[in-house]
């Protein structure tokens, strides 16, 4: 019998199955040296045909007839069986596919917005897997022998709830959620305070340096300090401290980073001052740019004689009245940040006020300038001529402290609304107005903005330079 079934094959091959397996070689090459490169494609046993085989026989003998049908009934088509090495006339014999992936887990579920954190994925099916948050590939991806449990380094992204997927060749998984989040900055830190005493009363100007100051608060013993500012590079900053009873108290600088270590500074009660020391109440105005300039009145008592110091640096042009309790002056050039502000006598030093320092904000383009005036003082009753120099001072309008001066000439003239005229004037000459004695700051202000101010003082002993 297998003497005659084989002879029964080598019949076949040598007459029609030979030029229907050349047939389906042609329409299949890639089962040319496989087990489906045989008479056993169509038949079971030489001349017995196989489900295929009659499928075949039916269709007139066209492979691409039978392609899409399932003829042993095991769920591929018979094209899907050629493709998969396995016959498409045995139900026993199928392609092998790979089972979808699962996920149940992911641990750590968070993460930095810069990636980089390594994770572990739990699940089913995973062997050959690669790992997906929202689109974005994860690297390192190891999967253990049992297909169960992955272990990947997260891509960077933006903050937000990402999904996580795993995909095979048998699919991808459902997804499992990841938490991008943005990094906190660094801490802050503080290496010094200065200077590290004070009164209880507070006020005084301290500066503190450390790192990644950006953004912070400062407390002293709990209670916040006012007029905080920090350099561009978060590594100093001025703080008026505020009230607090006598003794060592901690003081911290607080960002969204966290919390400093502390520096101490040391509250003391405050030392009488002598008979006839002098004191301060208040000035105005409290603060100016860090080029100094700015024309300032302090007001106390028994100020005659005194000197005045912002931040340790002498002031200019101190005037005090005849009563002793009010006195201006032309605050010096200092960085930027609070400091304080005293007087001193012969008969001691007074307490401080506070004045801020701010970098001045640039002028507009072709905005105007001051250089110079002259004469730089003159009578309280106005009328004063006084000339002032500068650049663009076309259209401009001459301020005495807020009260306009009567423009009577230019070097681009004067127009009809009493301000100077023709061309880019370089001097103007006006006439002062009356004001109360003391110092004003004197500014032009043009359609391009206000300039820079200069100091013209008011005295009430003669007229000045009257016309």
């Amino acid at each position: 019998m297998v003497l005659f079934t084989m002879m029964m094959c080598l019949a076949l091959q040598a007459g029609a199955v030979s030029g229907y397996l050349t047939q389906a070689e042609s329409q299949y090459p890639t089962i040319v040296g496989s087990k489906l490169d045989s008479c056993t494609l169509c038949h079971t046993s030489p001349p017995t045909r196989n489900p295929y085989g009659l499928a075949f026989g039916s269709a007139n003998h066209s492979f691409t007839a039978i392609s899409s049908l399932d003829s042993d009934g095991d769920g591929f088509s018979n094209g899907a069986e050629i493709a998969a090495l396995t016959f498409p006339g045995n139900a026993a014999d199928m392609p092998v596919t790979a089972s979808v992936p699962s996920l149940s887990t992911i641990a750590p579920t968070s993460g930095t917005t810069a990636g980089g954190t390594a994770v572990t994925l739990i699940g089913a099916n995973l062997t050959g897997a690669s790992v997906s948050l929202s689109g974005t590939p994860a690297t390192n991806v190891v999967v253990n022998s049992a297909g169960t449990q992955v272990t990947a380094i997260t891509p960077a992204h933006a903050a937000g709830v990402v999904n996580v997927t795993a995909t095979t060749a048998g699919g991808t998984s459902g997804a499992v959620l990841y938490t991008y989040i943005a990094p906190l900055p660094s801490a802050p830190t503080l290496g010094a305070i200065s200077p590290n005493t004070g009164t209880t009363a507070g006020g005084t100007s301290v500066t503190l340096s450390g790192t990644n100051l950006t953004g912070t608060s400062v407390s002293f013993g709990g209670a916040a300090a006012s007029n905080v500012v920090v350099n561009a590079a978060g590594t100093s900053l001025t703080a008026v401290a505020p009230a607090h009873a006598a003794g060592a108290v901690s003081v911290t600088a607080t960002t969204t980073g966290g919390t400093s270590g502390a520096v101490t500074y040391t509250y003391v009660a405050p030392t009488p001052p002598p008979t006839g020391a002098p004191t301060l109440g208040s000035i105005s105005p409290n603060s100016g740019t860090t080029a100094g300039g700015t024309s300032v009145t302090l007001s106390g008592t028994n100020l005659t004689g005194a000197s005045v110091s912002f931040g340790g640096t002498a002031a200019s042009g101190v005037v005090v009245n005849a009563a002793g309790t009010s006195l201006t002056a032309v605050a010096p050039a200092h960085a930027a940040g609070a400091v304080s502000v005293t007087v001193a006598t012969a008969n001691g030093t007074s307490g401080a006020v506070t004045y801020t320092y701010v970098a001045p904000t640039p002028p507009p383009s072709g905005g105007p300038t001051l250089s110079a005036l002259s004469p730089s003082s003159g009578s309280t009753s106005g009328g004063t001529t006084v000339t002032l120099t500068g650049t663009n001072l076309t259209g401009a309008r001459v301020y005495f402290g807020n009260t306009a001066a009567r423009v009577i000439s230019s070097s681009g003239g004067v127009d009809d609304d009493n301000r100077s005229s023709q061309g880019s004037s370089t001097r103007i000459t006006v006439r002062t107005p009356s004001h109360s004695s003391g110092r004003v700051n004197v500014t032009v202000q043009t359609s391009a903005g206000t300039s820079n101010a200069l100091t013209y003082t008011y005295v009430s002993s003669r007229r000045g330079n009257d016309d």
